[in-house]
């Protein structure tokens, strides 16, 4: 009898779960502080170039990931005189233990923060944001559309991870339906399909090792995004693979048709290949030049705009 018991307590916590804890909210606490410039990986430091144009770049990582998988578009912007400036969020670049106690709302004032440094600068801003850091830019105009900035170039960003888009029901992961329970039992989770191949897709950051108190933030952060993409109001620019592992393409247009930008386009690429998540788009060997020419193509047509 005791078995059965058991069983219903397992399938009550499996329907409830995504309910009731993607309910709870973030308890807010201070930013961390910045690491010691000794403990970050050795390519996932911040960067920041001096051009010679008007326009600044501030690029924003994805989820576990680093500066360095904005390397090759910042590289190609500066040698084309723009200045660059690469940032790492919080709980970033060092081990993954530092992930633990960081939640979205720490990695949402960091940008903010820095926004507000570089603005003193004079340069026109424009935000490149991939994956999480494509997340960011987008709530971060939304949530402040009296902001002086030129563009957004958001690279394969999730709004979704497990609800209806265009009217489909898509589960991409079905395991982050329980990011919330998981994260109770388990503070650092491995996850098989997070593997990378440095020869398709160099890569500096946490690789398949999740936080899941800090996921699950993000995870219930979306709805928040969703809400401030209708007031995101410059031009965007969002680009995304067809057969993305990680992020339904369903959200490139969600995003387009959502946005309140006058001007915005849309670029999406298949990749080949079946061993990477084909979602790091900017340091992937079939998509790299892609991902720059179509920046380069949009910051052209904005700057014509003015």
């Amino acid at each position: 009898m005791y078995w059965l018991f058991f069983i219903v307590i397992i399938l009550l916590l499996i329907i409830i779960s995504p309910l009731v804890l993607n309910r709870i909210p973030d308890i807010k606490t201070p930013l961390p502080p910045a690491p010691d410039p000794a403990r970050i990986m050795k390519g996932a430091e911040d960067f920041y170039k001096k051009g010679k144009s008007k326009y600044l770049f501030l690029f924003i990582h994805g989820y576990n990931d680093s500066p360095f998988q904005m390397k090759p578009l910042a590289d190609a912007l500066y040698r084309s005189g723009h200045s660059v400036y690469g940032i790492l969020l919080p709980g970033h670049g060092t081990k993954i233990e530092d992930m633990v106690h960081v939640r979205y709302h720490h990695w949402y004032e960091h940008v903010e923060n820095t926004l507000q440094m570089i603005l003193k600068k004079k340069k026109k801003i424009f935000l490149v944001g991939q994956s999480l850091g494509a997340s960011l830019s987008l709530h971060l105009a939304g949530n402040n559309p009296d902001l002086p900035l030129q563009g957004i170039i958001a690279v394969s960003s999730p709004l979704h991870m497990t609800d209806f888009i265009n009217g489909k029901l898509i589960i991409h992961k079905p395991y982050l339906l329980y990011a919330g329970l998981i994260r109770i039992f388990s503070k650092i989770t491995s996850v098989p399909d997070r593997t990378t191949h440095q020869d398709i897709c160099p890569y500096v950051g946490y690789g398949k090792n999740y936080a899941m108190a800090n996921l699950h933030s993000f995870i219930k952060a979306l709805p928040a995004i969703r809400k401030a993409i209708p007031e995101v109001k410059v031009p965007l620019l969002s680009i995304m693979s067809t057969n993305d592992k990680t992020v339904s393409f369903e959200d490139q247009s969600y995003l387009h048709r959502k946005a309140g930008s006058t001007f915005k386009k849309a670029c999406a690429t298949t990749i080949r290949e079946n061993k990477t998540t084909r979602h790091l788009l900017i340091t992937h060997k079939e998509t790299t030049k892609f991902v720059i020419q179509c920046t380069k193509d949009f910051i052209r047509d904005c700057t014509e705009l003015k």
